[in-house]
């Protein structure tokens, strides 16, 4: 997939919240995420991969 450094926050947590819904099954018992989430992560310079966007939603883990 290609790099989505085009989308803004609020499209970023749009699609984040997608996937974490429907495709990674989370269903309702995930809150989506929100564009302040986004934003705070991308200002913190870290990279996301996979893993590290599923621990940010405790539902999808178990924990």
């Amino acid at each position: 997939m290609p790099a989505q450094s085009g989308l803004d926050d609020e499209a970023v947590a749009a699609v984040l919240s997608h996937v974490t819904a429907t495709i990674a099954g989370g269903g309702d018992a995930v809150k989506p995420f929100t564009a302040a989430e986004v934003k705070t992560a991308r200002d913190s310079g870290a990279g996301l991969d996979a893993a590290a966007v599923a621990r940010l939603q405790p539902k999808l883990t178990g924990k």
